[in-house]
């Protein structure tokens, strides 16, 4: 995919990720965040849990050159390589 056209201000857009960690901090270099489908349910120990069969789709994105705007997409071209 070609990188898209800032909708806010017309500006280049930069391919990057959100690099996201774990709350305990137990993987500290981070993971790739991820889209899963449906809405989440609470967890006893406080965060969210996902239930039920879900494929999991890693989140990476663009950001604005000119103006910082970020838009973010979920799908296999984000996956790390």
């Amino acid at each position: 995919m070609e990188a898209p056209k800032c909708l806010r201000c017309g500006g280049e857009m930069r391919q990057g990720f959100v690099k996201d960690s774990d709350a305990a901090g137990m993987f500290p270099h981070g993971y790739l965040p991820q889209w899963l489908d449906g809405a989440p349910s609470a967890s006893w120990l406080g965060g969210v849990k996902a239930k039920g069969n879900r494929s999991p789709l890693p989140v990476g994105g663009y950001r604005c050159e000119k103006c910082g705007w970020l838009d973010f997409y979920a799908g296999t071209r984000f996956e790390a390589r």
